[in-house]
């Protein structure tokens, strides 16, 4: 589940609705991964990117409040993690100084191509690894047999 920005990016053009924006965001996520979750499904939730350069066409609609917010949010995902929830840090792969590195980046809230290689190369790790060495919902990934595990 690859958690983005877009709501988050309306805090400049609502300054009197923030708190509601950010309840309503991590409420949303929150909600989609309860529901994942009880339908049986294993989620691999992705942090919120890191913002690239913030264009001068841009720049009269947006505010450092968004990064910062960003922050918070990733803060938040990362206590959604449990038994049958992994967190892909994708801030911390592609950031450096607070914004997405220069290589990876396409435009203020996307990464390009590379950008997407390098978050595909660390979920093919996480997956392989979670794949033959855990377990979901107490069944072995690799033959279905029951194995006690969790993840």
């Amino acid at each position: 589940m690859q958690v983005r920005i877009n709501d988050l990016k309306t805090i400049p053009l609502f300054p009197e609705r923030k708190a509601a924006i950010i309840s309503n965001y991590k409420t949303n996520i929150q909600q989609l991964v309860a529901r994942s979750v009880n339908s049986g499904a294993n989620v691999i939730l992705t942090s919120i990117f890191p913002i690239g350069p913030v264009p001068l066409i841009r720049q009269p609609f947006w505010s450092t409040d968004i990064a910062q917010v960003v922050d918070e949010v990733n803060t938040y995902l990362h206590s959604l993690k449990a038994t049958n929830v992994l967190i892909l840090d994708a801030y911390l792969l592609l950031a450096e100084n607070g914004q997405v590195q220069s290589n990876y980046v396409y435009d203020t809230l996307h990464i390009n191509e590379r950008g997407y290689k390098k978050l595909n190369q660390e979920l093919t790790k996480v997956l392989s690894t979670w794949l033959t060495s855990k377990s979901f919902n107490g069944k072995s990934v690799l033959n279905g047999s029951p194995t006690g595990g969790s993840l």
